[in-house]
């Protein structure tokens, strides 16, 4: 395809993005005498932004998201599944170094706030009929990241957006029961650098008075 797009990002310019993204994956493992492990994982994440031009490289904006992922396994007797949904909120920073107009790098500096619920379901049938346990879990995400991209503009106002890549720190923190009726702060934090498949996002963006 070949477009006549002769396009710039302009100072004082408001742009809209989003985003829409969907994975699965399976795993199986088989000693030859039956199946001992089978998995499937989906993951499923939704983003729409809006931000203003301050100059004609830096942007800022606000980014509203929510992802959900759901994994379900079965070993030998005992069948495992979990569903978690997360709901975040992140202020942005943009930052556009022109290639070859109308391609663009494109750098988004995030601070992720989010909050969401695990739901856990537990089956096991040793013979005498299955049992199922499951409970809830709320927990809240910290995310805060630099992603690297490009923008490709097809016209004076719309593009497309393409995000691979992660380096940033993510954390979760949560409360749970100890046993004796108690609740403890559990928390978990990581520093991230990914550069695989898994990374690469597509999105959109429009320009309204570019």
């Amino acid at each position: 395809m070949a477009f006549s797009a002769f396009a710039q990002v302009d100072q004082e310019a408001i742009f809209m993005t989003g985003g829409l993204n969907f994975s699965t994956a399976d795993v199986t493992m088989d000693d030859g005498t039956g199946i001992m492990l089978d998995a499937k994982a989906n993951d499923f994440t939704f983003n729409l932004g809006g931000g203003y031009m301050l100059t004609d490289m830096f942007g800022a904006g606000l980014r509203l998201g929510y992802s959900s992922q759901s994994v379900k396994a079965e070993v030998f007797d005992l069948t495992q599944s979990s569903n978690s949904s997360v709901f975040q909120v992140a202020p942005f920073l943009r930052t556009y170094i022109e290639i070859d107009e109308p391609l663009y790098a494109l750098f988004d500096l995030q601070t992720g706030f989010g909050f969401g619920k695990t739901k856990t379901t537990q089956v096991i049938d040793l013979g005498e009929g299955p049992e199922e346990v499951s409970y809830d879990q709320n927990f809240n995400v910290l995310d805060i990241n630099i992603s690297p991209g490009l923008t490709y503009f097809l016209s004076d106002n719309f593009a497309l957006e393409m995000w691979y890549g992660y380096i940033g720190y993510y954390s979760t923190s949560q409360k749970v029961d100890d046993g004796s009726g108690s609740e403890v702060k559990v928390s978990q934090g990581q520093f991230l650098f990914n550069a695989d498949f898994s990374t690469l996002r597509f999105g959109i963006l429009y320009m309204f008075n570019n």
